[in-house]
């Protein structure tokens, strides 16, 4: 392996989660599910490289990865996280390989549009040789319910009560119900509107 992978359990179920959501069932031959994942992974790397430096190819870039790690959950099934670790690290680089070459502003864009609360608060205090927080928290391969993730907003919320405590508490009910409808169910951001998964 090329890297390590914590809670490889809520990675299973991340990817579990989007099978269902793709209507990619258990029927699909393990087989056909690994050359699916790669096919999907390959096509991360060719978006990743053509428009490095590109925000606009964040999404596309998003599909690929959820595309192929919802391929993999069938491999997973009865094998374990370990039988497609290395491609989860495969995928993983590519997302932070793509998220580093943008800059912070783009990132809190990006981060801004798919509902995290006070996006410009993230990254400003980035330990030497860490990544900034906005390239853990869009990457694909990380569940969105995860609690890394759940960590860097509340940090970013803290910040912001911190800076502004008059904005922050006078408007704390209404931005709660802002972010409530800005922010598309779990699993479902560009899925439902890209295949058709409306109810």
């Amino acid at each position: 392996m090329t890297g390590t992978v914590r809670t490889p359990d809520l990675h299973v179920e991340h990817m579990s989660n989007l099978a269902r959501q793709l209507n990619i069932t258990s029927d699909t031959p393990a087989r056909f599910a690994v050359g699916m994942a790669k096919h999907h992974a390959e096509t991360a790397v060719k978006i990743a490289t053509k428009y490095e430096g590109d925000p606009g190819a964040f999404a596309e870039l998003n599909t690929q990865i959820h595309l192929a790690l919802a391929y993999m959950s069938r491999h997973v099934d009865g094998r374990g996280f370990e039988c497609v670790a290395d491609m989860f690290v495969t995928l993983r680089t590519i997302a932070q390989t793509y998220l580093r070459g943008l800059s912070h502003t783009q990132r809190v864009l990006l981060a801004a549009g798919r509902g995290f609360r006070h996006a410009q608060m993230t990254e400003e205090n980035t330990r030497a040789g860490g990544d900034p927080a906005l390239i853990t928290w869009l990457n694909p391969v990380y569940c969105p319910t995860s609690e890394a993730l759940t960590r860097i907003q509340r940090a970013a919320d803290r910040r912001y009560e911190t800076r502004y405590p008059d904005l922050a508490g006078a408007s704390a009910d209404d931005a709660d119900r802002r972010h409530e409808l800005a922010t598309p169910t779990t699993y479902r951001f560009t899925l439902e509107f890209r295949y058709g998964l409306l109810d």
